[in-house]
């Protein structure tokens, strides 16, 4: 089991999204979708949901991200679909 990774990508008007993925190596994918506000580095200090994402790395590789506007990714957006979920998916998975 590795490490917590941060990376970014980008949509396709141009905004960073922070996603991190960690867990078992080769594991099946899960993607943890954020409530209403994130922050992928101080989520991981609250105790609560630190057991949740280590009982999930156990077992799978765990992919989560910040939603636009909050934790690490960009903010001053006007565009709020679904276009991060779905880039962060394609790339988290290689396709």
């Amino acid at each position: 089991m590795g490490a917590m990774d941060i990376r970014f990508c980008t949509t396709s008007d141009g905004i960073r999204i922070a996603y991190s993925v960690s867990g078992k190596a080769g594991g099946p994918p899960v993607i943890w979708i954020p409530e209403w506000v994130s922050h992928l580095e101080l989520s991981e200090e609250l105790p609560s949901y630190r057991a949740g994402y280590d009982a999930l790395r156990n077992q799978f590789r765990l992919i989560r991200y910040d939603k636009r506007g909050t934790g690490l990714s960009d903010r001053g957006m006007t565009d709020f679909t679904i276009d991060p979920a779905c880039a962060i998916s394609k790339r988290s998975w290689g396709t």
